[in-house]
């Protein structure tokens, strides 16, 4: 499913106005060089600067334990709304997949920088005929409970974040998700009426079949990264709480609290060592949400949290993931380059008294990486992962965070 950040990232550039305009001569080689070695690129020179206007459409292959095989098309474009030495580069994307499992995956994403980076606009929408186990509350759920859901999710949701100075957003969103057409897989072997996810739901008094949250949200925002998708240093934190109301059509009424850190250092003059930190947290601070809505390892923004484990592995009310990555080049031109990675999850069950941190799932793994375009530092991912009685394998275009 996070295959659709192809759309955002194959042409992004720098993430700062005054990064775009920057010129510099590099002695880096991409798969474009490979695959094209007789083709002049512009100059001599190769250029880290993007063009005013840049548009694509191309197909794509992913991979992941949630999805396993799945093959779509991106088409997207990369622009400024203004004068590109004041204004940050803004990015539009659709894309559409379908995998092996039978899932489907339309999504839409932009994000936009108005005149001199006064306004910023984030939107996600997407829509989805996806199959998915869930497995009950807390990391300490276990695989025999394991209860594989089939539906249908819609996603609206957008944000205008305000510049307050400095490198600080302030922002108002509103937000709408929809799970819809939920049953138990007919094909599977578990009760469809004795599960995790029908407890859940009765105890509560959810309709079992669909649930709703609509609501807004108030942002705060700090980012210092040199680039959105690839960052060599900078610091990225995001903090947002969600208000779902009954009157503005969710199933009903709960409040939503999250935190994310992502620190980026450079152990090198020559940003050939990286040491890239994520810290990513979720609670529900007020009322009970439906169980589909509840934080989940998997379910952030770009569904990268928990390498390691399939989607919805570990869900409850709290939630807190972190990560620990080391990234260097392997070639000297910058082709190919890995990753060493271990992640962490603790996910709370109000229902056994398991509070964050008394269980911990921990996770780890190796990637491959392989430049794709040298002038957005956009990468081919490829990753193993090992966690607690799992693994996953991981095909994807650009960094986990």
């Amino acid at each position: 499913m996070s295959t659709f950040s192809i759309v955002l990232i194959f042409i992004t550039s720098h993430s700062k106005a005054q990064d775009s305009t920057f010129v510099k001569a590099v002695r880096q080689r991409d798969l474009i060089d490979v695959i094209f070695p007789k083709k002049e690129r512009k100059t001599g020179i190769d250029t880290l600067a993007p063009k005013n206007l840049e548009l694509g459409i191309f197909p794509y292959v992913g991979f992941g334990p949630a999805t396993g095989l799945e093959i779509g098309v991106s088409g997207s474009a990369a622009f400024f709304t203004a004068d590109r030495r004041y204004t940050r580069q803004s990015r539009a994307g659709l894309s559409a997949s379908f995998t092996l499992k039978k899932q489907l995956f339309i999504t839409a994403r932009s994000i936009i920088f108005s005149n001199k980076n006064k306004w910023l606009f984030v939107g996600d929408q997407r829509y989805n005929k996806n199959t998915q186990s869930t497995f009950g509350l807390g990391t300490t759920s276990i695989e025999d409970e394991e209860t594989p859901l089939k539906y249908k999710f819609l996603r609206l949701s957008e944000t205008a974040f305000f510049h307050l100075g400095g490198y600080f957003y302030g922002g108002l969103g509103i937000h709408y998700d929809k799970y819809y057409n939920v049953e138990i897989d007919p094909e599977s072997d578990q009760s469809p009426v004795d599960n995790p996810y029908i407890d859940y739901t009765t105890r509560y008094n959810f309709n079992p079949t669909e649930s709703a949250g609509s609501g807004i949200s108030a942002n705060l925002l700090y980012d210092t990264r040199d680039n959105l998708f690839n960052t060599y240093k900078g610091l990225f934190l995001l903090a947002n709480y969600r208000v779902y109301r009954e009157g503005l059509g969710s199933t009903t009424d709960w409040q939503e609290l999250r935190f994310e850190l992502r620190n980026f250092h450079s152990l090198a003059s020559n940003n050939r060592q990286i040491l890239a930190l994520w810290i990513y947290s979720d609670f529900i601070i007020g009322g009970n949400a439906p169980y589909m809505h509840l934080p989940a390892v998997g379910w952030d923004s770009f569904n990268n949290t928990g390498r390691g484990y399939i989607q919805g592995r570990f869900r409850g009310p709290s939630l807190i993931y972190s990560e620990l990555e080391y990234r260097y080049a392997i070639s000297g031109n910058g082709l190919v380059g890995g990753v060493a990675f271990v992640n962490a999850s603790s996910v709370s069950n109000p229902d056994t008294d398991l509070n964050l941190f008394q269980n911990i799932a921990p996770a780890g793994g190796i990637g491959l990486r392989i430049k794709l375009n040298k002038e957005t530092r956009t990468n081919l991912r490829l990753d193993f992962a090992v966690g607690r009685q799992s693994t996953g394998v991981y095909l994807n275009i650009s960094e986990a965070f």
